[in-house]
């Protein structure tokens, strides 16, 4: 009977080692279980984080400076093609399509200030050839308003002197 205790108790010691053996064995695995999830998302969250930043913000940031750039005027840079078929892509054809359409409006407005220009310039020479055939003309009229005042001088003194002989023919 004591013998059989004795295993007993030794068979019970055993397995009380080995049980605490296995505990910490299961302990250790669970740790290692653990911080191997935690270190994976952490890692997904940085790669989330640079992909994200990369796929979205950084293209939504340069969408964001052509239209600044757009607003104050300047229409003469290029758009980085954008492939693809999401939001951000159809952002950058749609910036692309406003400065095409600016660049087509400024020069449309350049042309016309050229053509302006040119009639502008042509409506003064005309204006000036007119000031001269004007001025011309006036001159003209004025010598022929003192020829007219002469004639009508010397048509008094002949008249005058017609009518100083015929009285002196009468008497």
């Amino acid at each position: 009977n004591e013998l059989i205790k004795q295993l007993k108790q030794l068979a019970l010691d055993k397995a009380h080692k080995h049980s605490a053996k296995t505990t910490e064995h299961a302990d250790n695995t669970v740790i290692t279980g653990l911080l191997t999830i935690l270190l994976t998302m952490i890692l997904a969250g940085v790669i989330a984080t640079v992909l994200i930043n990369r796929i979205v913000i950084i293209p939504i940031r340069l969408v964001s400076d052509y239209i600044k750039s757009l607003s104050q005027g300047n229409v003469d840079f290029e758009v980085e093609p954008r492939k693809g078929d999401d939001v951000i892509a159809r952002m950058y054809e749609a910036v692309t399509q406003l400065q095409s359409n600016l660049n087509e409006g400024t020069n449309a407005i350049d042309g016309s200030i050229q053509i302006l220009v040119k009639n502008s310039e042509e409506l003064h020479n005309i204006a000036e050839t007119i000031q001269n055939g004007t001025s011309q003309q006036y001159q003209r009229t004025d010598q022929m308003a003192t020829a007219i005042t002469e004639m009508s001088s010397a048509a008094q003194e002949v008249a005058r002197h017609a009518s100083d002989a015929a009285q002196e023919a009468n008497q």
